[in-house]
């Protein structure tokens, strides 16, 4: 950069009376704020590659005059010493970050209208660059105050220091009667809280862009000071405090640089290496001496941090973390006492994380039940894995429109994601890079502070699950027997008979009888803990050994068939080869029996007389009084003698006796013959059916359970499955979003309480195609099908981890500016024709303004008229002659801001600033240097399909002579001129590859009230005047509109 010379203010005093000088100073304090110095060489490279309007603005904008004032303000300060090295060194390190192609992008015509708005924001710190030294210490001031606190708190701390500085030059006015001329003028002039706010924020833009390119360095520095526990300092007084940590930091960071070893007893050094991005080598003394060479040229061979050291007794030592408590009487409007505020650079995390890193730690909080250490981690991730993609590929998602038809959207081939995938998709990335302390600490953030998902794949891995979706029954059997045995038992000297039975049935095929199949069933029932002596007439059994017994229930009526008898008696020799006793009875003199509850037969809440009772191996009569008096439950029951005697009956534990189920005996001995109002049984507490992590890797195996039954058992509508499509959703829209970070505190929001899901999955259920999953149309959500009022919404949480805000209140917004990042609609950026990949792109770059702004159109974009006489020789109208060019090549869409704008409803704190509102912001097109209008660009691509018609996007390029159109009815529109004034018959706007003259014109046309029919690029006119449009032809819609109708 040429010399812009040194600053050489007046070095005049004035004397006077203290307060009536300040009073009466009325020079203008402008000639000062607008000087600028020839800024250190280091720094040369910022200024080369800040964008044009930035460099304007940091040489003589409001930036600039901040800087300047706080440099006047704080320069004579004696606590403020040189620290020429410091400069040096932060200038190289800012000059290497500019030079990132990657983090510092040139804005170009790709951009469009946000063109001067791409790139690092490094606005503030050309400004203090450009401002002198002390301005320069002012800003790494800001960056110690922006990385550990909110912004509304760095605001209040800045107003206080200003405000107590400026009294601090009022006293020594008052008593040594003289000021330097420029530092009484600044303490003269008022500094505005907006333009303090707007000086953080440029700040924190800027080292949001220096972390992106220091990562590797920023993430291992910061990984060893969360494992310290030191403060900045202990000052109560928020000025003193304040003041103390910036000279410690600037000290010590200035004695490192000159080779200085440094023992770190507070946190002030470590808060000014995460700021300021300069990297000495480390000393940790713990239990392990551990050495961290951090090779940055910038320190390399000179001083060297030691931690872990135990700090003299003048160091305080009751800190728990890297934190800084301060008073802040500037934040609220109301209050008498100042707000106590606490920041933590570990527990308060300034940084951010990726999405995949969100992603992680919400899958580890969603894996907690079955991370319980018994089996490591990585193991459960691969497991998780492979039943996401199993349950995934079983459950065949497919995309179908709404309607009854059956016919796909696509082909039936084309499978579409869902949660299950991203799970997958989450656990394979993560299960190798346990070892990271990074992913150590994301995944132990995630299951504390983490949303609970009341399990994984909502526990359908259990008891219930394994017998509806076992192979074999005898496997079955043995996880029942195995959980009776694990049960507590009452003491088998005070009971006699039987604690825990097992039912169910073996369906069989009678094939004997040509040309019929014939179905019949075989209840059995068996001991789920071995017999061991059991006396009565039950058991004939007379030695001790252990074993199971098992009844098969055999009926007279089925007995006559020769193949019923054949399976009865191959079963029973079956059992009897497993070791196990083994009884027949008949049940028309039952033993054992079982009733199936109503609500089987009928799902009603309340039983009406019609409703029909199942008894299987009943009594007639305790049949009839079951039916007049009630009973839902299902049940066992167990007689001492064949037909009579009490009966003892055993309640369900697990399963269903129509099926297979687990029975215990009931606490109390019902008779036979019961009252007509019987009491009801005490229930026993049921086992919850959960299985241990290491059980279900036991038994959930495809070569031993129908996973397709598992699959069933999702319910694809459950609040935790909207968490999970959430999650979906975010990676998806964040995967078009490159560079994109998310707050750390976006894991612990449940998604499926956010109201940018909700509308999405509600608008979805209208006008969206479902997702078929096992014949039934479970919720699904695309990123193609998402508008951008639910993708800002969306980005709004994620980049602030709190705000939950509604879409029909962004239905306006366009774009968003929040620190380093535009996120800005995608119909902006492209060609009206052209179909992106996401509703909304991310550029790096900012709008210069504090907070994040919503951008919104004006209410009525204004249009150039051509109604004046001398502009008639601008528009022509003269017939199409086929060929199709560029006539607009001089337009150029043009970003500017009103002084209107509102504040977005996140809930009213208090505080003294805006941190979220909408902001009128003006598109305009510009023809070469003249204004021609402004512009509504998404309203207008909203248009109904009547207006902006895309039927003829489709069509294939074609090869046609282009004097073939020549002769037919339609006019070239090769200026703004001629496409606002309204043609007297159909056009073809000739802006052809010129993709911001023909989003402008496609916008300007349909504000007009003109129909457009958007074309393929490539294709002529004979061609296309041809194609069939709504069952007529293009040239006919042309020739027969009432309206204005253009071709683009």
């Amino acid at each position: 950069m040429a010399s812009i010379g040194q600053f050489n203010a007046a070095a005049a005093s004035l004397r006077a009376e203290a307060t009536n000088t300040l009073m009466n100073v009325n020079l203008e304090f402008s000639l000062f704020t607008k000087r600028i110095v020839e800024p250190p060489r280091e720094y040369a490279e910022v200024g080369q590659h800040l964008a044009p309007g930035r460099l304007h603005e940091a040489q003589e904008g409001a930036r600039h005059t901040i800087a300047r004032k706080l440099g006047l303000l704080f320069k004579d300060n004696r606590i403020l010493s040189s620290t020429p090295e410091l400069i040096k060194a932060y200038g190289l390190r800012a000059s290497e970050i500019s030079r990132s192609s990657a983090a510092n992008p040139r804005g170009d015509m790709s951009h469009g209208a946000f063109a001067g708005m791409i790139g690092a924001d490094a606005t503030t710190l050309w400004a203090a660059a450009t401002s002198g030294r002390p301005a320069l210490q002012c800003h790494l001031l800001a960056c110690l105050l922006a990385r550990i606190w909110e912004p509304a708190e760095a605001t209040s701390i800045w107003v206080e220091i200003v405000a107590r500085r400026k009294e601090e030059l009022k006293l020594i006015l008052s008593e040594e009667g003289e000021l330097a001329q420029d530092v009484l003028y600044v303490v003269a002039e008022e500094m505005l809280r907006s333009d303090l706010r707007d000086w953080d924020a440029s700040v924190r833009a800027w080292m949001r862009v220096a972390d992106s390119v220091m990562e590797k360095q920023q993430t291992q520095a910061r990984l060893i000071i969360d494992n310290l526990s030191l403060p900045v300092n202990a000052k109560p007084d928020t000025y003193e405090s304040v003041m103390s940590a910036w000279h410690s930091a600037m000290t010590q960071m200035e004695r490192l640089l000159n080779g200085v070893p440094l023992q770190v007893h507070s946190g002030d050094i470590l808060l000014a290496l995460l700021s300021w991005h300069i990297y000495p080598d480390m000393k940790y003394l713990s239990k392990e001496d551990r050495y961290i060479k951090q090779q940055d040229p910038l320190v390399e061979g000179r001083g060297i941090l030691t931690f872990g050291l135990e700090p003299s007794p003048r160091v305080a030592r009751d800190c728990k973390s890297v934190y800084w408590a301060l008073p802040l009487s500037h934040l609220r409007y109301y209050g008498r006492l100042p707000v106590t505020r606490t920041r933590s650079i570990r527990t308060g995390d300034r940084d951010r994380i990726t999405v995949d890193e969100m992603l992680w730690a919400m899958v580890a909080a969603y894996i907690t039940d079955w991370d319980d250490g018994s089996i490591p981690t990585k193991n459960i991730l691969e497991s998780v894995s492979d039943i996401a993609i199993m349950l995934h590929t079983l459950c065949d998602f497919k995309s179908f429109p709404k309607s009854a038809k059956t016919t796909p959207l696509k082909d039936n081939n084309d499978n579409v994601d869902s949660w299950l995938l991203m799970i997958s998709r989450i656990c394979l990335k993560y299960k190798d890079r346990l070892a990271e302390e990074r992913v150590r600490k994301l995944k132990a953030m995630g299951q504390r502070f983490g949303i609970a998902f009341g399990g994984p794949f909502q526990n359908i891995f259990s008891v219930a699950t394994y017998l509806k979706a076992a192979r074999n029954l005898e496997d079955k059997v043995s996880l029942l027997r195995e959980i009776a045995a694990s049960m507590p038992k009452p003491d088998v000297s005070t009971q006699q008979g039987y604690e825990f039975l097992i039912v169910y049935k073996r369906s069989y095929v009678d094939d004997s009888v040509k040309g019929k199949d014939l179905k019949f069933e075989i209840y059995e029932y068996a001991t789920a803990c071995p017999e061991h002596g059991v006396t009565g007439s039950l058991s004939n059994i007379s030695d001790k050994t252990l074993r199971h017994r098992r009844w098969l229930s055999v009926k007279p009526s089925d007995a006559a068939s020769g193949k019923y008898m054949e399976t009865v008696a191959h079963r029973v020799e079956e059992i009897k080869n497993m070791g196990e006793e083994v009884t027949t009875f008949s049940d028309s003199s039952p033993v054992l029996g079982h009733h199936v509850r109503a609500s089987r037969v009928h799902p009603k809440s309340q039983r009406g007389d019609g409703d029909k009772v199942i008894y299987i191996h009943d009594s007639r009569r305790e049949a009839r009084d079951r039916q007049k008096y009630g009973d839902n439950r299902d049940y066992v029951w167990m007689k001492a003698h064949p037909g009579a005697g009490p009966t003892v009956e055993f309640e369900v534990v697990h399963g269903g006796v129509d099926s297979i189920a687990l029975t215990r005996r009931s606490v109390k001995v019902v008779i036979h013959h019961r009252d007509k109002n019987p009491n009801p049984l005490d229930e026993r507490k049921r086992s919850s059916g959960q299985l241990s992590v290491q059980k279900i890797m036991e038994l959930f195996r495809p070569d031993t359970v129908k996973f397709s039954r598992c699959a069933a058992e999702l319910n694809f509508g459950a609040t935790h499955n909207m968490a999970l499509l959430g999650m979906t959703f975010i990676e998806s829209l964040y995967g078009n979003l490159k560079g994109a970070t998310v707050d750390v505190r976006s894991v612990q929001f449940d998604l499926s309480k956010a109201l940018w899901l909700n509308y999405a999955m509600k608008g979805h259920a209208l006008v969206k195609p479902g997702i078929t999953v096992l014949n039934e149309t479970v919720p699904s959500l695309a990123i193609n099908e998402a508008d951008t009022a639910t993708c800002f919404a969306c980005i709004a949480m994620m980049e602030t981890g709190s705000y939950n805000l509604n879409p029909d209140e962004l239905q306006s917004v366009f774009a968003i500016g929040a620190a380093d990042s535009l996120y800005i609609a995608s119909a902006l950026v492209r060609d009206p024709t052209s179909k992106p990949a996401s509703p909304v792109k991310r550029f790096i770059g900012n709008i210069g303004r504090a907070g994040m702004a919503f951008m919104v159109p004006p209410k009525d974009p204004e249009i150039r008229s051509y109604d004046k006489i001398d502009e008639w020789y601008q528009y022509d109208h003269k017939e199409f002659d086929g060929t199709m060019e560029d006539c607009f090549k001089g337009t150029s869409l043009h970003l500017s801001f009103s002084e209107a704008s509102q504040a977005v409803n996140i809930d009213f704190s208090g505080g003294r600033d805006v941190e979220a509102y909408f902001l009128e912001t003006l598109i305009s097109v510009h023809d070469r240097e003249t204004w021609i209008a402004e512009l509504d660009i998404l309203g207008a691509l909203r248009s109904p399909k009547d207006r902006l018609v895309r039927g003829l996007l489709g069509s294939s390029p074609c090869n046609c002579d282009p004097a073939s159109a020549r002769g037919t009815k339609i006019i070239s529109i090769d200026n703004f001129a001629e496409m606002i004034v309204p043609p007297a018959q159909g056009g073809i706007i000739r802006a052809s590859r010129n993709w911001q003259a023909r989003l402008a014109a496609a916008s300007i046309c349909l504000a007009k009230g003109y129909k457009v029919i958007l074309k393929s690029e490539g294709t002529c006119w004979g061609c296309l005047s041809k194609a069939a449009l709504d069952d007529s032809t293009v040239a006919s819609i042309i020739e027969n509109a009432e309206e204005v109708v253009v071709i683009l």
